[in-house]
């Protein structure tokens, strides 16, 4: 029941949580912006934040616990969904080339729709693993949905 996002406040835009009808603000420490799209049913949260040089980051946060996500290779991780398993997705940015990730046990699988110029990860179900999101089509002036399913 608890739904996470953001809103533009006094400190900039800033991450929120809320639960029970209460809007809980949640500041990373140091970080510009924090964006928080993604929460599972156990109440871990992975989201993206800014340093203060405006360096984007992933994060997860679990049980009080803040742990930042980082891409092999150099590539930026942006987070964007967690199920109650603690499989991570979200976006790779290589050079400008985006593709999705899944993060399951600390390895990460890329996630390409064949054919699309860019593929983004957005959301993974409990049951079974789902992956949902989007892509663009060559041409980029098209977006469209998949669900990849195992």
């Amino acid at each position: 029941g608890d739904n996470v996002g953001y809103y533009s406040g006094s400190r900039g835009l800033t991450g929120d949580v809320r639960s029970t009808d209460a809007l809980l603000p949640m500041y990373v420490a140091g970080a510009v912006i924090s964006e928080p799209p993604g929460i599972n049913s156990l109440g871990d949260i992975v989201g993206i934040y800014y340093d203060s040089s405006f360096t984007i980051h992933s994060f997860l946060l679990s049980n009080g616990s803040f742990t930042t996500i980082e891409a092999p290779g150099g590539a930026q991780a942006l987070a964007s969904g967690i199920n109650r398993h603690g499989d991570i997705v979200g976006d790779l940015d290589r050079s400008g080339t985006t593709h999705g990730f899944l993060l399951r046990n600390g390895k990460y699988s890329v996630i390409a729709v064949p054919g699309a110029k860019e593929t983004s990860a957005a959301g993974i179900a409990d049951e079974g693993g789902d992956i949902v999101g989007n892509f663009a089509d060559v041409s980029r002036h098209r977006v469209h949905g998949f669900l990849l399913s195992r």
